[in-house]
């Protein structure tokens, strides 16, 4: 079994001190690989019996993991410190998190790739006293998938800009090959709409402009800089 490209990059976020719960872990193949890597306990986590079983198939029984059907991270084993959450929407997330805020306060460590809806995902955690440690961004099979690592501090101040919850306060600084292809792509999607009058709404082209600014005035590709 191979991971993906995107859990291959949240498998490096997780270290042998962490006790994981991995929630959405689907077949499991993401927490068999933490206990490869050397990780103690696995806390298992769907609300479907379907998946449940899949990652049963998969992981088995032995003493280190415990299943849980439950909704997200509502029942966490005390032990946990780290969870994962990966392969859904941004907003799926942050209602996870929201709905049991206290308990996602307390960990060590989490781990998130959302699949959309990543700017409200970071705006809720800026809001909620979450700082971002870390951000990945990925490309596999014809889309891009970005990683957050964050844990909640109590005493942050950290209040990040707009353009940091659009594009990510680190993958911004990094602006590594695969974050300037994505916004490529991006800019010729928006200006491709713009320039066929493929939207009417105002409100809907003064967003549209307002995205073609930051990534031309932000990413540093052949048109950083232009007005």
């Amino acid at each position: 079994m191979i991971l993906s490209k995107r859990l291959s990059k949240v498998l490096d976020y997780i270290d042998n001190l962490d006790i994981v719960a991995d929630i959405g872990a689907d077949h499991g193949y993401l927490s068999l690989e933490m206990l490869n890597k050397g990780v103690q306990f696995i806390q298992v986590v769907e609300n479907k019996i379907e998946p449940l079983k899949r990652a049963q198939l998969t992981l088995g029984f032995p003493n280190n993991i415990k299943y849980s059907l439950s909704d997200g991270i509502s029942d966490l084993d005390e032990k946990i410190n780290t969870v994962t959450i990966c392969g859904m929407g941004g907003l799926n997330i942050v209602e996870i998190l929201n709905n049991n805020l206290s308990t996602a306060k307390r960990l060590k460590k989490l781990i998130l790739q959302a699949n959309s809806k990543v700017y409200e995902l970071r705006k809720f955690l800026n809001l909620s006293g979450f700082l971002i440690d870390e951000e990945e961004i990925v490309y596999e099979k014809g889309s891009y998938y970005e990683i957050i690592v964050c844990h909640y501090d109590e005493f942050s101040q950290t209040n990040i800009s707009e353009e940091e919850l659009f594009f990510g306060p680190i993958l911004l600084k990094k602006q590594s090959l695969d974050f300037i292809s994505k916004y490529e792509q991006k800019l010729n999607l928006y200006l491709n709409i713009l320039n066929n009058n493929d939207i009417s709404n105002n409100e809907d082209i003064e967003s549209l402009q307002n995205n073609i600014n930051l990534i031309k005035q932000y990413v540093k590709g052949d048109w950083y800089g232009q007005n």
